[in-house]
């Protein structure tokens, strides 16, 4: 899972580059290119400090690796299902459902409701059926 984490790729990027421009310095750098930069081997010094920016993205990317929290269709639809018995629950004594009872209560819904159809509307099931069958 790591090397879907942005840092992956940016640390995989730089170490790319400074590499190439590092080898460049060191191997086919001349004395005209050391002249425009009055001496200095420009190419090898920003290969290296391109390395030393990959580096610190892996280390960055290995001390504080990336959380991902997995929670299953089964686990959020038993969710959904117990905050809309409370929904329910709360609507049977009369009592206005609020909180994480009408979000669950929601969501509920939004199961059961298929691209915003219901088993309620039959003229809009035809039109999905009709685009269904178009594309």
């Amino acid at each position: 899972m790591a090397l879907l984490d942005l840092r992956a790729w940016v640390a995989a990027m730089f170490f790319t580059f400074g590499t190439m421009l590092a080898l460049y310095g060191v191997f086919f750098a001349d004395d005209e290119d050391m002249a425009k930069a009055a001496g200095t081997n420009l190419d090898l010094w920003t290969g290296v400090g391109m390395l030393a920016f990959a580096f610190s993205f892996v280390v960055w990317l290995l001390a504080r690796p990336p959380e991902f929290e997995i929670v299953s269709n089964a686990e959020r639809l038993a969710g959904a299902a117990e905050g809309a018995a409370n929904a329910a629950e709360a609507e049977d004594r009369g009592e206005d459902p609020s909180g994480a009872a009408a979000e669950a209560s929601d969501d509920a819904s939004a199961v059961n409701d298929v691209d915003g159809l219901s088993e309620g509307d039959p003229a809009a099931q035809g039109e999905a059926q009709d685009k269904g069958a178009k594309g």
